[in-house]
């Protein structure tokens, strides 16, 4: 089994990597969003004071109301649902082969009484259940709310 070592360095490659891949998702509304101050009329021949708010600039209007809406559901919403269900059933897979080595192990030894110690293996076996059922529950329900407040 492959290990990784958390190194200071690896930890600010990914903190790196992660700010560059939002800069380049958002980065875009930079050159697509203007916030004018004023607007023309045609029908009063003038400028007309407007509200403090952004607007998406016509020639960008057609990618901002079809394809943004796509892209932001896929990076904001499937992508993390398809990795947060990737990690689970790899930590479900990784406890489940833990306690079932951790069960063999212990069987073969004696107790501290001379006892076999399959008494003590099945107490862990079900503090790591109970610990990977809240981990489960607790990713898919941080993942079901970031979904709802993308919508």
């Amino acid at each position: 089994m492959l290990q990784v070592m958390c190194t200071r360095r690896r930890v600010i490659a990914a903190w790196m990597l992660t700010a560059l891949i939002l800069a380049a998702v958002s980065g875009h509304f930079f050159g697509i969003v203007t916030y004018p101050l004023s607007l023309f009329s045609p029908e009063t021949n003038s400028t007309v004071d407007v509200d403090p708010i952004c607007y998406v600039m016509p020639v960008h209007q057609w990618f901002f109301d079809h394809a943004w809406y796509w892209i932001d559901c896929t990076l904001l919403a499937l992508v993390p649902f398809v990795v947060v269900l990737t990690g689970n059933c790899v930590m479900v897979t990784c406890v489940v082969r833990a306690v079932r080595f951790r069960y063999r192990q212990e069987t073969y030894l004696p107790g501290p009484r001379g006892g076999s110690s399959a008494a003590a293996a099945g107490d862990k076996g079900k503090a790591v259940t109970s610990s990977t059922v809240m981990l489960m529950t607790l990713s898919v329900s941080v993942t079901e709310s970031d979904e709802r407040l993308n919508l």
